[in-house]
C-alpha cells in the first residue's frame, strides 16, 4: 500500500519535472537569397571602318579609261579593299562590310541577401531566474503536501 502511493506521487511528480520549464530554445538565424535574372535586349554599335584606294587614271588614244598605277591600297579592319571595275568608262568601285550593329540579348543577374537576428530584449537575472524555479518547486510541494493531505482523510 504505501508502495504504491509512493509509486504515485514519484510518478506525479516525474510528469511535473517534465512539464515544468525547459531551457531556452533559441530560433536559428535565418538567411534569404533571392536571385532575380532580367532578360534584355540591346544593341552594340561597333566603330566605323573605311578602306582607300588611290589611283591615278588616264585615257588612250580611243577615250578609253585605264588605271595607270595605284598609288595606295589600304584595307580597314573589317572591311577589305574595294574592287575596282572600269566599264564603258564608268569606273565602278565595291566594298562590301557586316553588319555595323549587333544585336544582343542580355542577361542581368542580381543577388539580394538578407539575414534575420532574433534579439532577446528582455532576459532575466539570475535572481530572477532563481525566483521562477523556486515558484515552481514550491507549487510541486505545494501540490505534493495536498495530494497527501486529501488522500488521508
Amino acid at each position: 500500500m504505501f508502495k504504491r502511493k509512493f509509486m504515485r506521487a514519484y510518478i506525479i511528480i516525474l510528469i511535473l519535472f517534465f512539464a515544468s520549464c525547459t531551457r531556452t530554445i533559441y530560433v536559428p538565424n535565418t538567411t534569404t537569397e533571392t536571385v532575380v535574372e532580367t532578360l534584355r535586349d540591346t544593341v552594340v554599335e561597333i566603330s566605323p571602318d573605311s578602306s582607300l584606294l588611290i589611283a591615278l587614271l588616264e585615257c588612250d588614244s580611243a577615250g578609253n579609261v585605264l588605271i595607270d598605277r595605284i598609288n595606295e591600297l589600304q584595307a580597314g579592319k573589317r572591311l577589305l579593299p574595294p574592287q575596282i571595275d572600269i566599264k564603258d568608262n564608268i569606273l565602278t568601285a565595291t566594298a562590301k562590310v557586316d553588319s555595323l550593329s549587333i544585336y544582343l540579348t542580355l542577361k542581368d543577374r542580381y543577388r539580394e541577401s538578407a539575414t534575420s537576428q532574433t534579439i532577446i530584449v528582455n532576459k532575466l537575472t539570475k535572481f530572477q531566474r532563481t525566483c521562477v524555479w523556486g515558484f515552481w518547486v514550491l507549487v510541486v510541494l505545494i501540490g505534493i503536501y495536498m495530494i497527501f493531505k486529501i488522500r488521508k482523510r
